[in-house]
């Protein structure tokens, strides 16, 4: 157990430092924080496991039944495991994607986020319909999954959805970067951050974001 836990950590770390080479250290901290150390837990709980009983075994445990489909323990960790590093993870590909089409089409740095968000949030939704497939939701199922969302996007959530579409436009627009001073209640504040859910204001007076 402790040599395969030891090979595991080497290797993380081995991947790590070639990242390195790459990725600025605040970067490069952050992967080791959000990706290294969860991969090393997920993977040492995994061979802990398997000393006491076979994994492949107890994923194989059904819990429910969904559309018509068991609900297994391997189904749960999936469902668990998979949306994390998902999010975590698309970040480095589209951002790679940008920058190459930014150079190839001559993208403003404005226009560059812009097309890294819209990426990240394509990858992340084709990954989860990928593990919604994978769960066993046929597309009947889906599609009144889809259905009860878009009634929720409608009643509950209007707000949050005119901020997306909001920031998306900021972003393409390009009218605000950051960097600007805006005027809020009277008070200067300079913008740090743009987003398309939300932008990050920082108030001088009060040093309050």
């Amino acid at each position: 157990f402790w040599v395969r836990v030891g090979l595991i950590w080497f290797l993380l770390e081995s991947m790590q430092l070639v990242l390195g080479y790459w990725l600025p250290k605040q970067s490069l901290a952050r992967f080791g924080v959000r990706v290294v150390r969860p991969l090393f837990l997920l993977f040492s709980a995994t061979a802990l496991i398997n000393q006491f009983f076979p994994v492949e075994e107890l994923a194989e445990i059904p819990l429910l039944e969904l559309f018509d489909q068991p609900f297994t323990v391997g189904t749960a960790a999936i469902c668990l495991i998979v949306p994390y590093f998902l999010i975590v993870l698309s970040i480095y590909p589209v951002s790679v994607a940008s920058m190459v089409l930014q150079q190839v089409m001559g993208f403003t740095n404005s226009s560059r986020r812009v097309v890294e968000l819209v990426l990240r949030y394509l990858m992340i939704g084709v990954g989860l319909v990928w593990l919604l497939n994978r769960v066993g939701i046929n597309s009947s199922g889906l599609a009144a999954i889809v259905g009860g969302i878009s009634i929720g996007v409608g009643f509950g959530v209007r707000e949050l959805t005119a901020n997306f579409v909001s920031g998306l436009w900021l972003l393409v627009e390009g009218s605000v970067r950051p960097g600007d001073v805006l005027f809020l209640e009277a008070d200067p504040c300079q913008v740090r951050r743009l987003g398309l859910r939300a932008s990050v204001l920082w108030r001088q007076r009060d040093n309050a974001e």
